[in-house]
């Protein structure tokens, strides 16, 4: 099995991008032989997958016939006029492209979207071919759900807590899976098991078997297993365990667990509520044939801690009728009877009827006799025959202070409004901070029900019975406990809810007042709040809306007594360097000061107190020995946060146009040139450097986007390069959807793959751009994701906890024209929901653009993720001002 860094390391060569949905094969014939000018037929136009849950990734792949070369292709990825992507002038008759398309906010409570895609092709006369539609369909949920057991003969639970189990070397351990389709079963299914986390599929079997055995002086080792099923949709589901459990393989023979009375866990979709009742929700006038019928799956796993005597007996009664319709450990209604030879259905209830009551029971026994009996309330919905008076709404506001008065405005975007400063104090004090949540509901039923996730961790609370305290049931166990957002603090309840009545509707606001503690700030919350209305206990319809929260400390700071004297600069670059239990260094080089390139190098430092443990408040500015080039719009980048050399690569003066120039400092060297960008004179400016990945365990640096070439004949790359210092260079897969310059770019881990994000910039006509795409530096795929709010040229971004907050910029008009305008806001991007939100201003109510930028993990004895941001383009000159933000602290993940 390979590591990480050397499958980055061949995934070059791998195809641009997979499938993973079925497929539009529709074509249309092609033109006779020969046929070159004239009509322009589009003889196929695919897309692959045209459904599945969000978010989806399509494969859109067209081609073409007849016409004249070259082509431009624009491609409209929801049919409504506006172009979302454009291959321009390219000599081939065939295109590919790639979108992400996501569940509607607007459509949370059906819990399906629908959109049409269409490609414009025009050719070298301006003939133009629109093609026909391809309908694609965005789902909420996965088509089948899996049920994971990782077991042996020699393993016992070696945690108090339950969530760490041992395992002996030397003897097999058993990979077990149940898939549970959600609807009708979509196999037959393949799976792809990585038994130890390494990114390399180690079997292809569904119940796989693997021998961990500890080598040479081995005491203990941990292996974090992945599955990835896929059906014959190519829809795929992966699996690994959750955070807090762990699986070590020991040298000890593990102590044999005591038989005892067994324990189970038992899953179900849709997920048991309090109360042990399950809502069950169909429409029989539904298009979409899924969802004519009512499905529901459970599956019933023994606890490996309380394992009772296999083997077992699982009896399950769909309707308490006596009869045992399934002995699998996993069901899934509907199902099929070989003895009927029909697919049952029976919660289906008769044409007409809207509501009906059903009971599931499971009758466990083990070897030795020990029984559970299980038992639920099956709540069955026909949304068909459902009234619905008029549709559910909510409003939201927040009070981010306290005050009582509600920061949000009428008409402003809810979240433009949902972040604020906090000074350290607050951070450092146990008082913490005060938010008020309030949210009207009409419509509907006019009956209520609402759960705030605060945290953003799909864990939701709810009032416990009217007495003021807010409660949460992670499991659905039906035993509530106040939210506590500090395990350290005395106080066992840290928010409370209060129900209050508009325009004569009982109980259809709520307003939450939550304490965020000391050890809670600075922070970012993914806060979601999800409302039901409610009839005869039954919910009706559901609506969630996304409540994002940042919360941050800012400061800008002065360089100490005796600094040298910053320098007036934009388009410069900035690098950090630094690591725990060290100064903090940021290099300050070139950049532009009006239309003259600059030499000049400056270095920021923040000493570590050793006695202390801690950063001090100093920061002290020094001159440095200046380039060998002067150079402005370049990069400048060092391969990881803890090197010693940094590089300055490519950029721009008057004497010598577009460089193409490498140098290096550091290392015990002064600045010495590194040959040239690519190894054969590419002269390039206004790309984007990012660093923070290795390729066969060296560590690189990545060049997207840029303009190539001599200003009088420059284009816009859409490459990315890959540097490896002094002279190692190389293409990375496929062109980036976009080409573009100016932009910013980060890379960032999400699960088991890393990615590239390329972020906004100025396209090929000059014109801002709000586009983010990014790359899948595992599997070479690009993907399209949502647009940011605003438009942004010249920005910087970084990445904390895995989020990507991106800072001011400019918006150029439309075809590069006229002056640019500064850009004010901070938005942060959530990969998890796939949302844009916004957060704190750099520079607190003005504009700044073309700065440099570098962040700071937390360390031990070291703020929370620190970023720094050095002058720019501010709307009262450039700036040579430090600011200090501190925007999540690594406890808030």
């Amino acid at each position: 099995m390979r590591t990480l860094n050397s499958l980055l390391g061949i995934v070059a060569t791998i195809v641009l991008m997979t499938a993973c949905g079925g497929g539009d094969d529709t074509t249309v014939p092609p033109p006779p032989a020969g046929a070159v000018g004239g009509e322009v037929l589009i003889s196929s136009f695919v897309a692959s997958p045209l459904s599945g849950p969000s978010p989806l990734g399509v494969n859109f792949s067209v081609t073409v016939a007849g016409g004249k070369l070259p082509m431009t292709y624009l491609w409209d990825f929801n049919n409504d006029g506006s172009y979302d992507y454009a291959i321009n002038s390219i000599g081939s008759r065939t295109a590919q492209a790639y979108h992400q398309f996501f569940l509607r906010s607007e459509d949370v409570t059906e819990g399906i979207s629908t959109y049409e895609a269409v490609v414009k092709v025009v050719d070298d006369d301006n003939v133009v071919k629109v093609s026909d539609p391809r309908t694609i369909t965005v789902t909420g949920e996965n088509p089948f759900q899996l049920d994971v057991r990782v077991v042996s003969d020699y393993i016992t639970n070696i945690s108090d807590s339950g969530a760490e189990y041992g395992y002996l070397s030397g003897k097999p351990v058993y990979f077990r899976v149940d898939v549970i389709p959600m609807g009708a079963d979509s196999g037959p299914y393949t799976f792809a098991w990585d038994f130890d986390g390494d990114g390399t599929t180690d079997s292809t079997l569904q119940n796989a078997q693997y021998t961990f055995t500890l080598v040479g002086d081995e005491e203990t080792m941990e292996f974090r297993p992945h599955l990835l099923v896929t059906d014959a949709n190519g829809i795929r589901v992966s699996w690994e365990p959750p955070a807090t459990v762990t699986y070590t393989v020991t040298r000890d023979i593990p102590l044999p667990v005591e038989p005892g009375v067994p324990e189970l866990i038992v899953n179900t979709s849709p997920p048991t509520h309090s109360g042990d009742v399950i809502y069950v929700y169909y429409d029989t006038t539904s298009e979409n044939a899924e969802e004519r019928e009512p499905h529901l799956s459970a599956s019933a796993t023994v606890d490996v801690a309380h394992p009772g005597v296999p083997p077992y007996e699982y009896d399950w009664d769909f309707t308490t009728d006596g009869v045992v319709d399934r002995r699998t450990p996993a069901v899934a209604v509907p199902y099929f009877d070989p003895d009927l030879d029909v697919v049952v259905n029976p919660y289906r209830l008769p044409t007409g009827q809207a509501n009906g009551t059903f009971t599931l029971s499971l009758h466990f026994k083990d070897a030795a006799g020990n029984k559970i009996d299980r038992v639920w309330k099956v709540e069955v919905v026909d949304r068909a025959y459902v009234h619905v008076i008029n549709p559910l709404d909510v409003t939201v506001y927040v009070d981010l202070d306290g005050n009582e008065t509600f920061d949000t405005t009428s008409g402003t975007p809810l979240d433009a409004q949902q972040y604020r400063t906090v000074n350290a104090e607050s951070a450092n004090d146990s008082e913490g901070l005060i938010v008020k949540v309030r949210a009207t509901a009409t419509g509907s039923t006019n009956k209520y029900n609402f759960q705030l996730d605060i945290l953003g961790n799909g864990v939701w609370a709810e009032d416990s019975d009217g007495d003021l305290i807010l409660d949460w049931d992670p499991l659905h166990s039906g035993t509530r406990t106040p939210v506590d957002l500090d395990p350290d603090d005395e106080s066992d309840q840290d928010a409370t809810v209060e129900l209050g009545s508009v325009a004569g509707i009982e109980n259809n606001q709520v307003t939450y007042t939550i304490h965020f503690p000391g050890t809670r700030l600075p922070g970012f919350f993914g806060m979601q709040l999800r409302t039901a209305a409610m009839e005869g206990g039954l919910e009706k319809g559901t609506l969630i809306k996304q409540i994002p929260i940042s919360l941050v400390v800012i400061n800008p700071r002065d360089f100490t007594d005796g600094s040298d004297e910053p320098i007036p600069r934009v388009d410069f670059g900035m690098v950090g360097v630094g690591v725990a239990g060290n100064d903090r260094y940021a290099f300050i080089a070139g950049g532009m000061d009006g239309n003259l390139a600059l030499r000049d190098v400056q270095m920021i430092t923040q000493p570590y107190n050793v006695d202390d443990g801690i950063y001090d408040v100093e920061y002290e500015l020094t001159n440095l020995p200046p380039m060998m080039v002067a150079r402005g719009q370049f990069g400048l980048g060092a391969t990881t946060l803890s090197a010693d050399t940094i590089y300055a690569l490519g950029g721009y003066n008057n004497t010598d146009k577009t460089l193409s120039i490498i140098e290096s400092y550091g290392g015990g060297h002064p600045w010495q040139g590194e040959g040239t960008i690519r190894n054969n004179d590419t002269r390039m400016r206004y790309f984007s450097l990012a660093s923070g990945v290795s390729y066969g365990g060296t560590p690189v640096i990545m060049l997207s986007g840029g303009l190539v070439g001599n200003p009088d004949r420059e284009t816009v790359s859409s490459t990315v390069w890959r540097y490896t210092p002094p002279n190692g260079w190389a293409s990375l897969y496929s062109p980036m959807p976009t080409p573009r310059y100016d932009c910013a770019s980060v890379i960032a881990t999400m699960g088991n793959y890393i990615y590239l994000y390329v972020i906004g910039g100025r396209s090929i006509e000059g014109s801002s751009l709000r586009t983010v795409e990014r790359l899948n530096l595992n599997t070479g795929g690009w993907e399209a994701l949502p647009d940011m709010h605003a438009p942004r040229a010249g920005t910087g971004a970084v990445v904390i906890n895995g989020r990507i907050y991106v800072f001011g910029g400019e918006v150029y008009p439309a075809g590069g024209a006229g002056v640019p305008t500064l850009v004010a806001s901070t938005e942060v991007y959530n990969p998890v929901r796939g949302i844009w939100s916004y957060s704190v201003p750099a520079v607190t109510g003005a504009g700044v653009a073309r700065f440099g930028i570098c962040s700071f993990p937390s360390w031990a004895g070291s703020p929370p993720d620190t970023v720094w941001i050095y002058g720019g383009r501010t709307e009262t000159g450039v700036s040579t001002q430090l600011v200090e933000l501190f925007y999540e602290d690594q406890k808030n993940l």
